[in-house]
């Protein structure tokens, strides 16, 4: 059994094992009612980072540790205006972010979605629709 405590899912593995990276993604139904929740991933920071060329990559990683362990930095107006406009940014680089094929210099790419065993979703396709 994985560390997480989930089994792997057959379907998952098999296209594992063919080389194609899928995530698996369950609907969670309450009731009758079917509830919804945003596909996501995990990265690091310093995994984003290494999406940017050099300079960028020192000055996305510097300003968020001096602004999450630096609090007379982080109460600046400057650090504050840099910190509203860092969604924005991010959404910009919403691929490399979610781990989709969009950049072969991040390993363990997810190209396609699985949704609720039934659905296989191209992480193109969810680019897009955002």
């Amino acid at each position: 059994m994985p560390i997480n405590g989930q089994k792997p899912k057959t379907d998952v593995e098999i296209f594992n094992a063919i080389g194609i990276q899928v995530k698996n993604y369950t609907i969670r139904t309450m009731g009758d009612n079917l509830e919804m929740r945003d596909i996501e991933t995990t990265n690091s920071p310093q995994k984003f980072a290494s999406t940017l060329d050099s300079n960028t990559q020192t000055n996305f990683l510097d300003f968020l540790a001096n602004y999450f362990f630096n609090r007379s930095y982080a109460n600046t107006e400057i650090a504050s205006e840099a910190f509203a406009t860092l969604p924005q940014y991010l959404g910009e680089h919403l691929g490399a972010l979610m781990n989709m094929t969009i950049n072969d210099m991040i390993q363990d790419t997810i190209v396609f979605y699985l949704i609720d065993g039934k659905y296989l979703v191209p992480g193109s396709e969810i680019l897009k629709a955002v």
